[in-house]
């Protein structure tokens, strides 16, 4: 994906520019370690409901009511928002940990809406994967640069309390949380750069 509006990518190999590839660095040897962090900024906004309908990447039916006309109810009429808001801004959240226990960030997988199918009243995701049976809540964005910095942080500590040395960092960000799509000024990705300081960092961001 080239860009939010779905436009072909290109890559860059050698002395040939590619489309539909990808470019894989591979680091081996001398004791290399992944060390991990989530932070996906997201939180749950409502109770459970079950896709009940789906085809592929679209979800037709959540509680076997139309998707679209449920989503509403749960956005509210108050938000101002129309159908055609929808993309890049409804996130569905699938919690893999404790239904009932507190919240942890780190049990969630969030899926982004990118558009709505009026003709069906459905819901167009990126990824295939929240099938009939699914469940799922609608999730809200919470932009805390503080909170990203801080848990950059904490993963560096880590690192440095298990007696070992970053070599690279990586870091993945998600379209749906640039700033030019919530309303911020800047991007997530610099707290993260300022967390590291002079860390070599490899980045996907958006903006």
């Amino acid at each position: 994906m080239g860009d939010m509006q779905f436009r072909e990518s290109f890559q860059w190999f050698n002395d040939r520019i590619l489309s539909c590839s990808a470019t894989a660095l591979v680091l081996s040897g001398g004791g290399v370690r992944l060390h991990q962090v989530i932070m996906h900024g997201c939180r749950p906004a409502s109770a459970y409901h079950t896709v009940t309908k789906a085809e592929g990447p679209i979800i037709l039916e959540i509680d076997h009511r139309p998707a679209t006309e449920l989503l509403a109810d749960l956005v509210g009429g108050d938000s101002g928002l129309t159908f055609e808001d929808y993309g890049w801004f409804i996130t569905l959240g699938v919690n893999k940990g404790d239904k009932w226990g507190p919240f942890r960030e780190q049990d969630y997988a969030n899926r982004m809406c990118v558009g709505v199918d009026r003709k069906r009243n459905a819901l167009v995701m990126v990824e295939p994967d929240l099938v009939e049976g699914s469940e799922i809540q609608l999730m809200r964005r919470a932009f805390d640069f503080e909170y990203i910095y801080t848990e950059t942080r904490n993963l560096l500590a880590a690192i440095a309390a298990d007696g070992r040395r970053p070599l690279l960092a990586f870091y993945i960000d998600c379209a749906g949380r640039a700033g030019a799509y919530s309303g911020n000024d800047q991007e997530e990705a610099r707290e993260v750069q300022k967390a590291l300081g002079t860390i070599p960092l490899l980045a996907f961001t958006p903006g």
